[in-house]
């Protein structure tokens, strides 16, 4: 019998998009394009999947920065992951809910 469950996940040294905000660091616009284009590909992914996160915010976007000092011209490339699924659903699921409580309301 299993006792324990351990987790293992990538570290992402940088913490998460909401605690760089409230820092007070500048975002450059290369900084945000990337940042956006990155979210939204990975929200891209998450739908192909029929996986719905329900849970976006800037504290569920974690940031690596490891490669702080490269190039300098852009710091987040490759460097965004959405994380705290604990609100995810999937969309078959979420459709079912939804149909189930209209039924229940006629």
């Amino acid at each position: 019998m299993v006792s324990s469950i351990v987790l293992i996940m990538e570290y992402m040294d940088g913490g998460n998009l909401g605690a760089l905000i409230t820092s007070g660091y500048t975002f450059t616009e290369i900084d945000l394009r990337t940042i956006a284009k990155q979210l939204l590909q990975a929200l891209a992914r998450l739908s192909e999947r029929d996986i719905f996160h329900r849970d976006i915010k800037p504290e569920n976007i974690l940031i690596f920065q490891g490669n702080e000092s490269a190039s300098g011209k852009n710091r987040f490339q490759d460097m965004i992951k959405i994380g705290d699924f604990g609100f995810a659903t999937l969309i078959s699921k979420l459709n079912q809910s939804i149909q189930s409580s209209q039924t229940a309301q006629i």
